[in-house]
């Protein structure tokens, strides 16, 4: 006799087939083996796994003798302290379920039960993985813990039915009301008790069976769309010649299509876009003024999101003194000032994707997209004002290995794409990075947030990647934080083959060959060796005091008026400052100004939150209102062209990061606008980051932003135990928690009000915060990313502990000679036939010291 009966399904299409939510009467322990499925879920209080009378944890070690306690003792992953769950290794094949996945609510935690059960579903990514599964679950949290099962019932159900659309195969998802069954049915009475339970099924059911998430096959009609302006159709024209010229079956749409001034989508627009393969967008001053070309340009942003793939390719025509920050973090082409070569060029670059005859048009595929891996060998990070240099160890690392995969900005960084994301990406997935230090790398912010997030996962204790730092050029100042790793002296090599010697020993290195000597190679000592996220905690413990000040002294009211007669006189100006080298393509953008540039401010705040964490978006911005009403304050909750313009406009954004944040394309892409403004600015800061909860592993960059506040720092806990938390904001707490499951804890809520307190000071200038990396006086351009290593220092001062001496000489010698068994004869061949071309020589080892008197005086730390 079956076990378990299902009472109502709910059908989900997708890509992948059928994926069904089934809820069904039964009891769990009695699930025949016939039936079986791959994971069982339970819920647990933190740590406790008693086999209480009442929970499922009890029945399973009385009916079939498996203990979830034995289980926790050897688990094969822990993941509690980021997603509240542990799973367990292979059970027994005796069982109906393969293995266990528990969910540990803790009381303290953030959040509602209901809020957090969506970590369930992240766990079951990893334990699904490719091949997809089947999920048997109770109603999480309300047995013992005693949770509202309408309200769990709800949350998991609305988790399941995202993460699935996101891309999970969960293709089975049975959720059990516990029932004793007579004759195959539950008893009427037990019914009776469920009955809310099934209405609310019921409702959901009306809500999403046989909705489809399914990619919708568009058939391509046109290669190209041409967006322009009726003031540039002769260089148009000049465009699609170029095309044409290549290939003459190409199909080019480049018909006036007007705004349908009624209407806030322009569809007629969207309708022939999607059918194209690419969108080609001359952009110009006219372009940027004209509202029906900008319309089209968002237009094109939104089909990159829903295809999935690069179909924006903006040609860069005339210079622009102006150009919205979303814009400049589309990689373009330069072909200024209307270069007939270049336009040719990228039009080549362009005709190898216009072959395609259909494109999939899908739904918000988070778990796929956030999983596009980036896989190199070596990604060089150099300033372009280097980039001869640069290329020659490029050149000397292909011609010993032509297979390794390597990162070089210009040969990687596709029209398109989003650049200064991809950059954080390829560095995450690199074994190796070689960096290029100069003056210009120095004074390059992008440089050294490479340079940054590199040096983390070098120094992180799985040793992630390999930092080889090299000095091609005399530099006389180096901030201290750039000396902890030796660096190698490449000052006087000119050629690719007095590079050889260094990138023979990075191959080798990566090749995991016993013969590397070179000093930066070597793993880190252990004096280097950290934890990013442990050592960033306790800075902030140890800075507690002087950042947030006496918890009971109310600084808020002191602030605000101090606020408003600023405001009232000037409101600030950002003074923002030439966006070049803050593009990764620094080739292309030495000119192009932020719009913001004395642009009329139409909003004081914009905050960016994810969807599930809208609690806190609440009560942050409740308390903003009630004590600076006049402030504009938009909550951006999408990414559609009008947010866009809110974060463009905004003074401060403000973003609230977490799991599902990260996990979010839109909150990812208004991120990256925020932090792209906040690096380009002077003296000011655009970008107010506040961390919520524990983040994943990756991407390494979010652990690595220096957040003003920090929900999950425990000290946030103790001061509001022993000082509480002001009268106006317990009233506050209440009223948003009308909105949500449950309230912002009183301890998060202090965090958020301190936030507050912290941002209005900044906001007035009281509150002087130097950007991380500032070199010299006066203003700077921000870096984002922290330096390790300067962290470490603060804190021993912190602490009082004495200081190392710094060391005067860093750089290193590079080996002159190559062992003959490292490389093939042919690469060896290839070598001097190279070099003989670049130097007239024909040895294969150079003499490459440089002479004493050089090296004594040719750097210094700062």
């Amino acid at each position: 006799m079956a076990g378990i009966i299902t009472e109502d399904t709910i059908t989900i299409l997708t890509d992948s087939g059928e994926s069904t939510i089934e809820l069904c009467f039964g009891d769990i322990t009695k699930l025949s083996k016939s039936e079986e499925l791959d994971v069982l879920m339970v819920s647990a209080f933190r740590g406790d796994y008693s086999p209480t009378p009442l929970s499922l944890i009890g029945a399973l070690d009385r009916n079939l003798k498996l203990s979830v306690e034995e289980l926790a003792i050897d688990k094969e992953e822990d993941l509690r302290k980021l997603y509240n769950c542990w799973w367990s290794k292979q059970l027994s094949k005796k069982f109906s379920f393969k293995r266990i996945l528990c969910f540990e609510y803790r009381k303290l935690v953030r959040g509602h039960p209901g809020e957090l059960v969506g970590d369930v579903f992240r766990c079951l990514v990893s334990i699904l993985a490719e091949k997809g599964g089947s999920v048997i679950t109770p109603l999480l949290t309300t047995g013992d813990q005693g949770f509202p099962k309408k309200t769990m019932l709800k949350s998991m159900i609305e988790g399941a039915v995202h993460w699935i659309k996101a891309g999970l195969l969960l293709k089975k998802l049975k959720i059990v009301l516990y029932a004793n069954l007579l004759s195959g049915q539950p008893l009427q009475s037990v019914k009776g008790q469920y009955q809310e339970v099934c209405q609310v099924f019921a409702e959901l059911k009306e809500k999403y069976a046989q909705q489809q998430f399914l990619p919708k096959e568009v058939p391509i009609e046109y290669d190209v769309y041409l967006s322009f302006s009726e003031k540039d159709n002769q260089t148009a024209m000049v465009v699609k010649d170029s095309l044409l010229k290549i290939n003459k079956q190409f199909k080019i749409f480049m018909e006036r299509q007007d705004l349908d001034v009624d209407e806030v989508w322009q569809e007629n627009m969207y309708k022939v876009m999607i059918a194209c393969t690419k969108v080609i967008c001359v952009l110009t001053p006219s372009y940027l003024s004209s509202t029906r070309c900008m319309e089209q340009y968002n237009i094109a942003l939104c089909c990159n999101r829903l295809t999935k793939r690069d179909m924006l390719a903006p040609f860069y025509i005339e210079t622009l003194a102006q150009m919205p920050t979303y814009m400049g973090l589309v990689q373009y082409l330069d072909c200024r000032h209307h270069d007939q070569q270049k336009i040719d060029s990228g039009c080549h670059q362009l005709a190898g994707s216009l072959s395609s005859s259909a494109v999939e048009v899908s739904s918000e595929r988070t778990i796929q997209s956030l999983q596009v891996k980036f896989n190199y060998d070596v990604f060089i990070s150099y300033s372009h004002k280097n980039a001869d240099k640069a290329r020659l160890i490029l050149k000397a690392l292909t011609s010993i290995n032509s297979s390794l995969k390597i990162f070089f900005d210009t040969q990687e960084l596709k029209t398109g794409t989003a650049w200064q994301e991809t950059l954080y990406q390829a560095i995450d997935g690199s074994r190796c990075m070689i960096a290029c230090f100069s003056p210009d790398y120095l004074q390059s912010p992008v440089c050294q947030e490479e340079y940054n997030l590199a040096l983390a996962k070098h120094c992180d204790k799985k040793h992630q990647l390999h930092l080889v730092p090299v000095c091609l050029t005399k530099t006389d100042t180096v901030p201290h934080e750039f000396t902890s790793l030796p660096m190698a002296d490449c000052q006087i090599m000119s050629t690719q083959n007095e590079f050889t010697p260094l990138c023979t020993q990075v191959i080798h290195m990566l090749e995991g060959k016993g013969d590397v000597t070179l000093t930066s190679l070597q793993t880190p000592k252990t004096d280097m060796v950290v934890n990013t996220d442990e050592l960033c905690e306790k800075y902030q413990q140890l800075i507690f005091p002087k950042m947030y000040g006496s918890i009971r002294k109310c600084r808020l009211r002191e602030a605000i008026q101090g606020f408003k007669s600023v405001g009232n006189n000037d409101k600030n100006k950002q003074q923002q400052c030439d966006v070049a080298d803050a593009n990764i393509n620094k080739q292309q953008n030495s000119d192009v100004t932020d719009a913001n540039t004395n642009k009329q401010q139409t909003c004081d705040v914009a905050v960016s939150f994810a969807e599930s964490d809208k609690k806190y978006a609440k009560l942050f911005t409740a308390i903003l209102k009630q004590n600076l009403p006049d402030l504009t304050i938009n909550d951006v909750v999408s990414s559609d062209h009008t947010q866009l313009s809110v974060l463009e406009s905004a003074d401060k954004v403000v973003c609230l990061i977490s799991p599902h944040y990260i996990e979010s394309r839109a909150q990812i892409q208004e991120f990256h606008i925020a932090l792209f403004r906040h690096r380009s600015t002077l003296g000011t800061k655009v970008l107010y980051p506040i961390q919520l909860s524990q983040l994943p592993q990756k991407p390494t960059y979010f652990h690595l932003i220096p957040y003003e506040v920090n929900i999950t720092n425990p000290m946030w806990k103790e001061a509001a135990v022993e000082s509480g938390i002001p009268e106006t904001l317990e009233e506050l707490r209440k009223d948003v928690g009308r909105f949500v499951i449950e309230r912002v804890s009183r301890e998060e809520s202090l965090a958020l009000y301190k936030a507050v307190e912290a941002l209005v000071m900044i906001m007035k200038g009281e509150r002087e915060l130097k950007p991380v990396g500032s070199m010299g006086d006066g203003p700077k351009r921000n870096v984002i990313l922290n330096n390790i290593m300067k962290i470490k220092n603060s804190i021993e001062e912190l602490e009082g502990k004495e200081q190392k001496q710094k060391t005067q000489q860093y750089l290193y010698d590079v080996p002159t000679t190559i062992k003959q068994t490292s490389l093939t004869s042919k690469n060896i061949s290839e070598v001097t036939n190279n070099d003989k071309m670049e130097a007239g020589q024909s040895q294969s080892t150079v003499d490459i010291k440089t002479p004493r008197k050089h090296r004594s005086n040719m750097c210094h730390i700062n």
